[in-house]
């Protein structure tokens, strides 16, 4: 470095009254936003170019025009509540927190309660208080270069922008795009991290910035980048841009036209900005540092390694601490790629599974998970719904949904819901909670958002990997695939006469387009409803719509009732449908033995939903009815209700590089897919952790007590899902076997079989308790101490549900 730039470094550093100006991925992350009104909407605009997940917390008086706007534009994006903030529950699992409200004292509270939880905030109009400032910004795809004054002149800032602006050259974004696919397909070819091949990665990617112009870079095409990783890397050289059927378009870079960088000039902002930023980040200053530092500076690191400008070369590669600590190069026969399908409850928990392994730890396994959505959580990831359109919602989440078993016993074994949240929570909390799950074990890096897969096959050429292509056309090379990507999505029909035509005249729907009783309504006359479907659905809507208008009579169809049962003022209970009739009139027959249902408006089916796995082809996935057996098919099935024959309902018999996580129903879910995953790592590291014969047999055993049914094969019953995860735990516990893998024997908890029991009785006095208007107070505080506060919640509530007599909620008990 020459000494010249060392004196500026000193004089700066003796100046002092700066701030760390840092880019932060906030991609994935929730941010919270206190306020509504004109800065509230400032601040919205500057956090949706960063991809997070955006909290609102405003009285419905208190919304400005335009953060309504934004509010209704990106339902998926931002989440509005009509409330005030309320203290420290509200910033369980946010990241960062941006306070917008005129009463100064308020805010001050705000940003204690933050400092506390260690919540990096800023504070509108008060800098004193502030961990990070915003500032001008010039955005031009992946590049971003912010302009701050610390606070002093926000207004400066602005002007500052225009003439900083006048000195790009409008293709700075794009070369930075081209350079970012490029080195990504590098790290594809070459991967690994530290060591001699990243080392050598680092160094060629450097060379060939310092001798391509920027511009040239935006002639890279798809041809063009393998022709440049064919001819440089792997040769160890750097082609010119001609060589490979391109143009120079600008003259070669030589000393003499380089104009260093100084650091005292304000000009330097933007050649500093140009080497930082290759991503589309939220540039901002930070003043306090937030939590888990290590991992932000990770994050921060990772982008320094394809510097633009010569003059910082040497400053990045000397003066920077490493953000990776240097592995051993691994041998590449050891070296094995996972892929995740789907990252909703099941295919997070493979995926921190992965990362808990030693394997991964090592270097020898690394992991990739696929979620076709703008953020995690699965079907806990709420959608909207246009009945008028016939593709199905995302999601098939009612506004109303609550769980159907309590939290406590519905968690991950290794995170816990967080204190005060209603014991059997809506759809909403959950969603926060996966979130933040996926945030505390640091699974987002990991995971590539709006990337839907399309086709996975095996490669005999590649020795039976598997080949995973994406709906961006790129195909990728696995050792191992985990399927997670739920049975929630493909609405399930029943094959009843009539029934069609119904659907075809818009007065049948299924219900995964149900989000309230308006929905049914839109505007009709609507009097007579028919609901069919037994399961938590059915009889959630059933009760709501009931519940809503009292000119409405709801008629709920369920298999077994052999008669007609007014069940509540106006719900009556029927039979199975046989036959749907003339639509105009709204006839329906039934088996009950009761007369013709007559003047049926509309009908609503929660009939379940079809398994579907549409990226899995016929030669590996039959989607047909297997046949009978003995023998066992030698391929698999999967019949809409089921995937047999699999060993453990996870893997294809004399398989074990495939893995279908989380499709046993009547469970509680998380932890039993937490147990799967534990023995899906365990089974690709030791494929001999399988005994084949005993699979086989037990596969013949469950079609036997099936009775040749495959339609139930993965519904669980009574304490069968219990056994199932201890022997999941028992199979793949490595603790003094020698082997490597995860160490710790689980074994399922006695009140966690209890309270799963007891759950519709617990739900039912939960449902009186908010009712009356104290289900909070009862929560309140609870959880703060561990789990256990939990469980004497529950032991307590079942007390006092035995002294008044409390009857079992229907809905909990499937």
């Amino acid at each position: 470095m020459a000494d010249s730039q060392v004196d500026d470094i000193i004089q700066l550093a003796n100046m002092g009254g700066g701030s760390l100006m840092i880019a932060w991925q906030l991609k994935d992350k929730t941010v919270l936003i206190v306020g509504g009104g004109e800065v509230a909407s400032q601040r919205i605009e500057s956090v949706l170019g960063t991809d997070a997940h955006i909290i609102v917390l405003s009285p419905q008086t208190g919304l400005r025009h335009r953060t309504k706007q934004f509010i209704q534009s990106f339902p998926q994006r931002i989440t509005y509540y009509d409330r005030r903030f309320e203290g420290p529950s509200d910033l369980q699992n946010i990241d960062l927190v941006l306070t917008a409200i005129d009463d100064n004292q308020r805010s001050r509270e705000i940003v204690e309660l933050c400092r506390t939880a260690r919540v990096p905030v800023n504070a509108a109009d008060i800098p004193d208080l502030c961990d990070f400032f915003f500032g001008a910004q010039i955005r031009d795809g992946p590049l971003q270069v912010m302009i701050s004054t610390n606070g002093n002149g926000p207004r400066l800032s602005g002007l500052i922008k225009k003439k900083l602006q006048t000195g790009l050259s409008g293709y700075e974004g794009e070369a930075i795009k081209r350079i970012g696919e490029l080195r990504a397909k590098l790290k594809d070819r070459a991967p690994g991290m530290g060591g001699t091949v990243g080392r050598k990665r680092m160094k060629w990617m450097t060379q060939l910035c310092n001798q391509w112009e920027m511009v040239d870079f935006t002639q890279l095409d798809e041809p063009m980048m393998q022709g440049l990783l064919d001819e440089g890397w792997e040769k160890d050289c750097i082609p010119s841009i001609e060589a490979l059927g391109g143009k120079r378009l600008s003259k070669p870079t030589t000393k003499d036209n380089i104009r260093p960088v100084s650091f005292s000039s304000t000009s330097s902002i933007l050649p500093a900005s140009l080497g930082l930023v290759t991503g589309a980040v939220f540039a901002f200053t930070l003043m306090s540092f937030t939590r888990r530092p290590s991992r932000a500076i990770c994050e921060i690191l990772e982008l320094y390694s394809t510097p633009f400008f010569r003059s910082w070369e040497d400053i990045l590669s000397s003066q920077l601490p490493r953000a990776r600590m240097e592995l051993p190069e691994i041998p590449k026969e050891h070296f094995q790629t996972l892929c995740i399908i789907g990252t909703g409850p099941s295919g997070l928990a493979a995926l921190k599974t992965v990362l808990d392994t030693p394997q991964f730890k090592r270097g020898t396994w690394s992991v990739e998970a696929y979620e076709s959505r703008e953020r995690v959580g699965g079907v806990w990831n709420p959608s909207s719904a246009n009945w008028e359109e016939k593709e199905p919602p995302l999601t098939p989440l009612y506004d109303s949904l609550t769980t159907n078993i309590p939290h406590p016993i519905m968690a991950f074994t290794s995170y816990t819901f967080p204190p005060g949240t209603p014991l059997f929570p809506k759809a909403e909390y959950v969603q926060r909670y996966l979130e933040g799950y996926a945030c505390h074990f640091g699974l987002e890096r990991y995971i590539r958002l709006r990337t839907a897969v399309k086709l996975v096959e095996r490669d005999s050429s590649k020795g039976d990997k598997w080949q995973v292509t994406l709906d961006n056309g790129e195909t990728r090379g696995f050792d191992f695939v985990i399927v997670s990507n739920g049975h929630y999505r493909v609405p399930r029909y029943p094959d009843v006469k009539g029934l069609e035509a119904w659907r075809e005249n818009e007065r049948a729907w299924h219900s995964v387009w149900y989000r309230c009783p308006e929905d049914v309504m839109k505007g009709k006359a609507i009097k007579k409803v028919l609901i069919i479907g037994a399961g938590p659905s059915g009889l959630d809507i059933s009760a709501e719509l009931a519940a809503s208008w009292e000119v409405i009579e709801v008629v709920h169809s369920m298999s077994g009732t052999r008669q007609v049962e007014q069940t509540t003022r106006n719900i009556r209970r029927r039979g199975r449908v046989l036959e749907f009739r003339n639509w105009e009139s709204g006839e329906v027959l039934f088996d009950d033995g009761g007369e013709v249902e007559q003047g049926v408006d509309c009908c609503i089916l929660a009939t379940g939903f079809e398994m579907s796995f549409p990226f899995l082809p016929q030669g590996i996935l039959r989607l047909q009815v297997p046949p009978s057996m003995p023998p066992i098919p030698r391929d698999l099935y999967n019949n809409t209700y089921s995937v047999v024959p699999l060993a453990k309902h996870i893997f294809p018999l004399g398989s074990n590089s495939l893995a279908f996580v989380g499709l046993p129903i009547r469970v509680a879910p998380f932890p039993l897919v937490e147990a799967q995953a534990r023995m899906i790592v365990h089974a690709f590291a030791h494929p001999e952790a399988l005994d084949s014969t005993r699979e086989a047999v037990d596969v013949i055993s469950r079609y036997e007590d099936l009775g040749g049914s495959y339609e139930k094969w993965h519904v669980f019953r009574d304490m069968e899902q219990f056994a199932y995860r201890d022997e999941l735990y028992r199979l793949s516990d490595v603790t003094g076997t020698g082997k490597e893998g995860i160490e710790g024997r689980v074994v399922v908890a006695d009140w966690e079989k209890e309270m799963y029991l007891k759950k519709a009785i617990l739900r039912r006095f939960w449902v009186d308790l908010q009712e009356k208007g104290l289900a909070d107070g009862w929560v309140r505080g609870v959880g703060e101490g561990g789990l256990e506060e939990w469980v004497q919640l529950m032991k307590r509530i079942l007390r006092e549900a035995e002294k008044e007599g409390v009857e079992p909620d229907d809905r909990a008990k499937l």
